[in-house]
């Protein structure tokens, strides 16, 4: 029996059959493995452009305090003030000179809180209508002065003094105080339940 001849470079199917084998690509056994260490490379790629950066940036550094500025002392204040015992409302001559020449010193405290003034006439002093009350107190339980000094109010027949309306005009009152309530002992007045109304004259070069 005559053997065929192989031909030079030719495999066996032996040999053939082992380098397929060798050829078919193999599973992994860690393939999750290689994934992860494919992103940590990338995000190592991409953070070391930042630390670079940081790096770069110099650190402030605080300089120490000088000793050369010296403490400057201040001088002495003196704060002085006036005690109130109760609410006081004042109106000064710059309020009553924002109306009319010849109104009522009671028409110009109508602007103040509490304060009710009624009139028939448009400056306030026809004696006849004049009303004014302080927080529900009428006329009669208000206490009047002028520099001090007792006034009456403006009912017809008063029996307890002139009232402010024919004492003075309002434009030579330097100002005005009204105080709710009972009236101190220091006020001169005995009608004084409701509150007190003190008026202070100004005083005119040559007067």
């Amino acid at each position: 029996m005559q053997i065929p001849r192989r031909k030079r470079g030719a495999l066996t199917p032996q040999e053939n059959l082992f380098m397929n084998n060798r050829s078919i690509p193999r599973a992994s056994r860690f393939p999750i493995t290689g994934l992860a260490l494919l992103v940590s490379l990338n995000s190592l790629c991409l953070i070391s452009p930042f630390i670079q950066a940081d790096d770069d940036v110099p650190t402030s550094v605080t300089a120490p305090a000088s000793d050369d500025t010296a403490a400057v002392t201040l001088g002495t204040v003196s704060v002085i003030g006036q005690g109130e015992t109760r609410q006081v409302q004042r109106v000064t001559q710059k309020d009553v000179s924002a109306y009319s020449a010849g109104t009522s010193p009671l028409k110009v405290l109508q602007r103040l809180p509490g304060v009710n003034f009624q009139s028939g006439d448009p400056l306030g002093r026809e004696e006849g209508s004049q009303r004014i009350s302080l927080r529900g107190f009428d006329m009669h339980h208000l206490g009047y002065t002028l520099d001090g000094v007792t006034l009456g109010n403006m009912s017809f027949g008063n029996f307890n003094g002139l009232s402010i309306t024919r004492a003075i005009i309002a434009e030579n009152i330097a100002a005005s105080e009204v105080a709710p309530g009972i009236g101190s002992l220091g006020t001169a007045s005995n009608s004084d339940l409701g509150g007190t109304i003190q008026f202070t004259s100004l005083n005119r070069p040559g007067f």
